[in-house]
């Protein structure tokens, strides 16, 4: 297994450049290689790890396998799984759909879709997403600068679904949705 392409790839998905991946080598005796990998974040988190082996590209995957085991034991939140992002995604710009028609702040369907157009759009979660980089949120801080910004409006959607789902959608929503279903033919 490809280790460091697995670290590599962990940055890709955070927007980070690879020169993030820091490997060090060094000789220990006449036959053995030690390897430190490390990686800091741009939240300031830093992990590295170290491998060894008489052979220098095994010392390299077993460091790298040691710094991909610490991020997934002590940092999951740095593990960003886009095909689960984009789910929650959905529900954020449901939640959105809700809140400008089921508001009471907007009194008319015109009012709600204009809202709705204003605060829908890519730009306005890619301008959300980078406000918070600006204040230092630690929800946006694991990103790099190279992030594009279709996955900065979808992180902001899933923001939205995980702060406000609890406070719109009951605990049986399920059954509701399952309900609507039926009655859809679905």
């Amino acid at each position: 297994m490809n280790y460091k392409g697995k670290l590599l790839e962990v940055l890709k998905e955070l927007g980070m450049v690879e020169s993030r991946l820091q490997l060090q080598d060094r000789r220990l005796g006449e036959q053995y290689f030690e390897y430190i990998a490390s990686i800091t974040f741009p939240n300031g988190t830093q992990v590295s790890a170290r491998g060894d082996s008489a052979r220098k590209k095994e010392a390299q995957q077993e460091a790298c396998k040691q710094v991909l085991q610490k991020i997934q034991c002590d940092h999951p939140e740095l593990l960003v799984d886009w095909t689960a992002i984009m789910v929650e995604a959905q529900v954020g710009d449901a939640l959105l759909k809700l809140c400008a028609y089921r508001s009471r702040k907007l009194s008319t369907a015109e009012a709600g879709s204009r809202w709705l157009q204003r605060n829908e759009t890519d730009q306005n979660m890619v301008r959300i997403f980078e406000q918070m980089r600006r204040k230092g949120r630690t929800d946006v801080a694991m990103f790099g600068s190279n992030v594009g910004d279709k996955r900065k409006a979808s992180w902001v959607e899933a923001l939205i679904a995980r702060r406000f789902s609890h406070l719109i959608l009951r605990d049986d929503a399920d059954r509701g949705f399952d309900d609507l279903m039926d009655f859809m033919g679905s």
